[in-house]
């Protein structure tokens, strides 16, 4: 790698990307979300039966150890779902009496 010289519009391209991978990685797209549109379920989507696809699980309490990684354990779990082409979907309700 010498002194290379990069075209103006690669190096706008490259910044546009870096966003865009910066967006994905630490999920800032989310408190985005308010600004797009949501779209209709395309057709062949709405023919399919939804419980053959979906499992639902309700926890009402998870113990952790606190020599465990509990981090650890979800990335392996979404790891595990995204090489399945899987989708896991998280709702955490918390009070203050549990941590």
């Amino acid at each position: 790698m010498g002194n290379e010289v990069i075209e103006a519009r690669d190096y706008d391209k490259l910044v546009s990307s870096l966003d865009i991978a910066g967006d994905i990685i630490t999920k800032n797209y989310l408190y985005q979300l308010k600004n797009y549109r949501v779209v209709d379920i395309p057709q062949e989507l709405k023919q399919l039966e939804i419980s053959e696809y979906t499992r639902l699980y309700k926890f009402n309490k998870i113990v952790m150890d606190p020599n465990e990684s509990m981090l650890d354990k979800m990335v392996t779990v979404l790891n595990a779902a995204y090489s399945s082409n899987a989708t896991v979907v998280t709702l955490i309700k918390g009070n203050n009496n549990n941590t």
